[in-house]
């Protein structure tokens, strides 16, 4: 029983160690690939800065080819990083899949419980936890007991978020007639999401403020787990 006691102590911190290495991981990726953007995009500004000055005083320079590559380097620029963002929302929502399952699997293994959390087979029906995400969540409620109410909200966006990060791994980005109106009540409540059209559009805003959403959601899961005695 000492030993219990011991471990329950550290669950927290242990956990927190767990997810906290794969979303750092993340959190920087995210912010030295969009420096390296923005730095590109200064280099065009310059391009076009010079271009319009050498028209200006009429320099010896030939502007419509000039201005043509100046436009090819800027829409090769915008659409690598536009799929730079997309593919980063699969990267993120992977890490967090990731993170949550071996929380799960954490607790278990300091509880001395032998399941696989992948395994699990959940019992409840319940819509809000759908997916790989989903099963590990009901792994805890329902194996460990873990109180969610509190977690609700933040688990709610994150289940947006897995929707929108759905649409764009086995739809291209684009959104069925069906699904723009859940697709809208979402975007009207996370800045830099919207469509045109089908098409999904996000800034980068969007992604760090989703691996923030992530991170609150972890330290209020391990703060659940504070304080649990496990008897052997």
């Amino acid at each position: 029983m000492s030993e219990f006691n011991f471990l329950h102590k550290v669950l927290p911190t242990y956990t927190k160690g767990i997810w906290r290495m794969s979303m750092r991981e993340v959190d920087s990726y995210l912010r030295k690939i969009d420096h390296f953007f923005r730095m590109d995009e200064i280099k065009i500004e310059s391009k076009e800065s010079r271009l319009d000055w050498a028209e200006l005083i009429e320099a010896d320079v030939d502007p419509e080819i000039s201005r043509f590559l100046i436009n090819m380097d800027r829409i090769a620029h915008e659409t690598k990083y536009n799929l730079f963002l997309k593919s980063s929302a699969s990267m993120i929502y992977s890490a967090f899949e990731n993170s949550l399952c071996f929380v799960a699997q954490a607790v278990s293994d300091v509880a001395g419980i032998k399941n696989n959390v992948k395994r699990f087979k959940k019992r409840s029906g319940d819509k809000r936890f759908v997916g790989s995400i989903g099963n590990y969540a009901l792994y805890l409620i329902e194996v460990h007991k873990v109180a969610w109410d509190d977690l609700d909200e933040l688990w709610g966006r994150i289940d947006s978020f897995r929707f929108v990060r759905n649409c764009i791994v086995h739809d291209g980005g684009v959104l069925d007639v069906e699904s723009i109106p859940f697709f809208d009540e979402i975007s009207t409540h996370e800045s830099g999401l919207s469509r045109d059209g089908g098409l999904i559009l996000m800034d980068f805003f969007y992604l760090t403020q989703i691996v923030e959403l992530m991170k609150e959601f972890f330290e209020a899961l391990c703060l659940r787990l504070d304080g649990r005695v496990f008897i052997k």
